[in-house]
């Protein structure tokens, strides 16, 4: 029985170095030891001293971990509380992305401007970006930048006039004039910042704010006079402003597919150099 129980020990020993896929050996059978002595090192080491009447043998068993490459450990909200149990050994991870957020919708005004209407909107979100997940890969958040473009429509009997000096403004249409057709078009960088979170199955939302860069913004007019002469007119140089924000929030029913809504409470324009007026938008979003 004592020769039994010391080659178990030793055993025990040498499992700690050895891997899920090699078996460990004896590496000594001491009969009729006088003495045995085991101190472990937590799960890092095990040491074994065994006498006999003549001999002393000593083992000593080392768990050296893996190293890894250093990662920042980042917790965001909306992450369960289990989320250790599921996702033991993970720690938040960085990378990069490509053609996220393909959007086209309408935008409405929200400010009562007489002569403003419907318009509409497209663009890419984040034509590139970054993003940072979270150990359970559910929640993460991202930045990047992107393009858009927004053509706003003027008409009920209005169109758009140049007051000189890159400034506009809504005003009644001449009379004996008909089929106006006035729109300000806006085209510029986006650079979104959006907080991600996967619901149930391929299911999702993100929030976020997004900085849009003004770089070009035009107006046009066009009407036909009494005598059945159309006119044109293209206003540049205007005097937008350079830099606005909008809120944005998306839900995506799927692995691409989504609806976005999108609050702009900036007034595009500044004061006296254009009409005022903030815009709510939505539509389809593809690339979640």
């Amino acid at each position: 029985m004592i020769r039994f129980t010391i080659t178990i020990l030793t055993l025990a020993a040498a499992s700690v170095t050895a891997t899920a896929s090699t078996a460990p050996d004896t590496l000594k059978t001491v009969e009729n030891p006088t003495e045995v002595t085991i101190v472990t090192g937590g799960s890092r080491s095990l040491s074994l001293t065994v006498k006999s009447d003549s001999s002393r043998y000593d083992f000593l068993a080392e768990n050296t971990p893996e190293k890894s490459e250093p990662t920042i450990d980042i917790s965001f909200p909306f992450i369960d509380n289990v989320r250790k149990k599921h996702t033991k050994g993970l720690r938040t991870k960085w990378r990069s992305f490509a053609m996220r957020g393909i959007y086209a919708g309408a935008s409405m005004p929200s400010d009562a401007v007489p002569g403003l209407r419907t318009g509409w909107e497209l663009g890419i979100s984040q034509l590139s970006g970054v993003e940072l997940l979270s150990p359970s890969r559910r929640t993460s958040l991202t930045a990047g930048v992107g393009y858009f473009y927004r053509r706003q429509k003027v008409g009920n009997g209005n169109h758009l006039s140049d007051n000189g000096h890159g400034r506009i403004a809504i005003t009644p249409a001449p009379e004996g004039t008909h089929s106006h057709s006035s729109s300000i078009s806006s085209f510029g960088l986006q650079l979104p910042v959006m907080l991600k979170q996967q619901l149930i199955g391929p299911t999702g939302m993100a929030v976020g704010v997004v900085g849009l860069w003004n770089t070009y913004t035009t107006a046009s007019t066009k009407w036909t006079d009494a005598d059945g002469t159309t006119c044109k007119r293209k206003m540049k140089g205007l005097h937008q402003r350079a830099f606005t924000v909008d809120a944005l929030l998306i839900f995506n029913f799927g692995s691409e597919i989504g609806w976005y809504a999108r609050y702009s409470p900036m007034h595009i324009f500044h004061h006296s150099t254009g009409p005022e007026y903030s815009l709510w938008s939505t539509g389809v979003n593809i690339g979640f």
